[in-house]
């Protein structure tokens, strides 16, 4: 089964979406160097653990879907460090009466992969953590150069 979370939070969807499309390195990298069309996010002190991402649909703020295109994930746990290559990050926002509920699913991101336990506690962190902390009170906890080790 895939990883899939959703959060209720006190913050409008037009909040959640400028979290997903302008400050993502104020809650999951301050690693974060962003391209034509793609971003990466990057993870350790040479920056060489990363994620590049490509935005593939933004839709009224409501869904947005992101493809891992190139990946590096180096962890003595996992083999293939480019296993995240093809996944597909997925966010739905829906307003529910006087709050907003975020769901995201990293469709492929399920315990075929070595790096499932891993990414599924990074995950946890920086979305349910995070992000959440960041839509509530303005103050996220992102990755940083006090962080690698």
């Amino acid at each position: 089964m895939d990883y899939s979370k959703t959060i209720t939070i006190d913050a409008t969807p037009d909040a959640a979406h400028q979290a997903l499309t302008k400050d993502i390195s104020l809650w999951w990298s301050e690693e974060l160097a962003v391209h034509e069309g793609s971003f990466t996010i990057g993870f350790g002190e040479t920056k060489k653990t990363f994620n590049t991402i490509l935005p593939a649909s933004i839709e009224s703020g409501f869904e947005i879907a992101w493809i891992c295109t190139a990946a590096n994930l180096l962890h003595p746990d996992v083999g293939n460090p480019e296993e995240w290559v093809g996944t597909r990050i997925v966010w739905n926002v829906k307003l529910d009466g006087g709050t907003t509920n975020v769901t995201l699913t990293h469709v492929g991101l399920n315990e075929t992969l070595q790096c499932h336990d891993i990414c599924v506690r990074g995950w946890d962190h920086f979305f349910l953590d995070s992000f959440q902390a960041y839509l509530t009170t303005g103050q996220g906890n992102p990755f940083g150069p006090s962080q690698a080790a």
